[in-house]
């Protein structure tokens, strides 16, 4: 009953995003535009790259979560032509997140969005391990095997 808007957050039923943890995942997509078929393959790969996320227990003692990031790997193909093909790594993307979160986040997956005149649209999750928060950015590929990145 109140008025404050603030005390809604109090309600929110939101969970934290799952972090892809030690699972090699693969995905094939095929999609068409304009009479031409794409085949687009991710592939997400765990790694032994450490990110440490602190935390603090009931009783005020700081403790260091460790979790592993990953690495993704994109490839569209035009038939047998490979038009883009590419591993992405967190700091590709440091220039969307800010310097003192970049540490405590995950590169958690990239999926396929949409295709359309721009090109084939995916989105690149990097969520910090155990919040509700995350960074999603687009990944547009070209027809002419061009990345762009937008947030």
């Amino acid at each position: 009953m109140s008025d404050d808007p603030d005390d809604a957050n109090a309600f929110r039923h939101e969970k934290p995003q799952a972090i892809n943890q030690n699972q090699l995942i693969r995905r094939d997509t095929i999609v068409s535009y304009e009479d031409k078929r794409y085949h687009c393959y991710v592939q997400v790969n765990p790694t032994s790259y450490k990110v440490v996320k602190s935390s603090y227990n009931d009783e005020g003692v700081e403790v260091g979560n460790v979790y592993y990031d990953n690495i993704v790997n994109l490839n569209v193909y035009q038939g047998a032509k490979k038009l883009f093909s590419r591993d992405f790594h967190k700091q590709q993307f440091a220039s969307f997140i800010p310097k003192d979160v970049i540490q405590q986040i995950i590169l958690n997956d990239v999926l396929f969005k949409k295709v359309d005149q721009e090109g084939i649209h995916y989105t690149a999750s990097l969520g910090m391990p155990d919040n509700i928060s995350s960074f999603q950015i687009e990944l547009i590929v070209s027809y002419e095997g061009k990345l762009r990145m937008k947030v």
